[in-house]
């Protein structure tokens, strides 16, 4: 596990080291892509041969401008140079921008369309969100998603407060949030699992609230900067226009089985005076697995 704290990288290639000569698998946990030392993680696998390498979720490295991730790459090529194989992961549609790694790697990338985690109605919505952030970005070519199962959940819902919402005037953000808690820790819908609030702006305020419900282990706070390999059976999406709009895509698919969202701007503008935002709660109104629910 590494955390980005003092000496740990010594400690770490020591790690990799000792459980490389006992071990065909090694797993390294990273909290951290402040200051990741690909460079040197990687430089210590030289001494060996005939491996495979899996850097899984890299996105969230990349969407981070204070990662490291210019070491990423030229550390792979130098590594693949010798007897190793090296696979990179990564979703491009939980990218928030586009990334120059991904266009330097393009020609030897692998394309998995087939949605295993998601219930299939999630995936349509998965689906016509990763097709309005193409309309959006036009430059990102997005993967064609396709369910790989015929499992069906829930009905989505999801709830949008027309005005205009002050960051000290989440009354009725919070109040949508608990009836929904209260809803899926009641019904047992989670299965023994937590039940994730997936918020994109880390709100203090709503953190706080879901914290203090989280006393009895059910429930579990996160943000976008730290969710990309989080999964619930069960997600309540927090989602404030003024944040980054991308990340309805990944917030959503965290959730396996159901989804609630909750759409709400801080913004200078209203929802209904933002298009692109209209647009997709239109389209997202055409899925008969999707419930909109409208507040005044």
């Amino acid at each position: 596990m590494y955390n980005g704290l003092g000496n740990e990288v010594d400690i770490l290639e020591r790690e990799i080291s000792d459980n490389m000569q006992k071990n065909q698998v090694v797993i390294i946990e990273v909290r951290t892509y402040q200051s990741l030392p690909f460079k040197d993680i990687l430089g210590k696998l030289k001494s060996s041969s005939n491996r495979h390498v899996f850097v899984d979720d890299c996105q969230a490295m990349l969407n981070n401008p204070n990662s490291q991730y210019d070491d990423l790459l030229p550390s792979c090529k130098e590594l693949s140079a010798t007897n190793y194989r090296i696979w990179i992961g990564h979703d491009l549609a939980q990218l928030n921008y586009f990334s120059p790694f991904v266009e330097q790697t393009h020609e030897n990338s692998v394309t998995l369309s087939l949605n295993l985690r998601n219930t299939v109605d999630l995936v349509g919505i998965l689906i016509k969100i990763t097709e309005w952030l193409f309309e959006r970005n036009k430059y990102c070519s997005f993967p064609t998603l396709q369910p790989g199962h015929f499992i069906h959940g829930p009905q989505t819902i999801v709830h949008v407060i027309e005005k205009q919402v002050g960051l000290n005037e989440l009354g009725l953000t919070n109040n949508i949030i608990n009836r929904e808690l209260d809803k899926l820790c009641n019904i047992g819908v989670s299965g023994g699992f937590n039940v994730g609030v997936v918020d994109n702006i880390t709100s203090t305020g709503i953190k706080k609230m879901v914290e203090d419900r989280a006393s009895n282990n059910m429930i579990e706070y996160c943000d976008t900067t730290s969710c990309n390999s989080a999964e619930y059976p069960a997600v309540v999406v927090v989602y404030d226009i003024a944040g980054v709009v991308n990340s309805i895509y990944l917030q959503i698919s965290r959730g396996r089985v159901y989804c609630a969202v909750i759409m709400y701007s801080t913004y200078s503008k209203t929802i209904s005076k933002i298009p692109s935002v209209t647009n997709l709660i239109q389209e997202l109104s055409t899925d008969d697995s999707v419930r909109i629910i409208r507040y005044d």
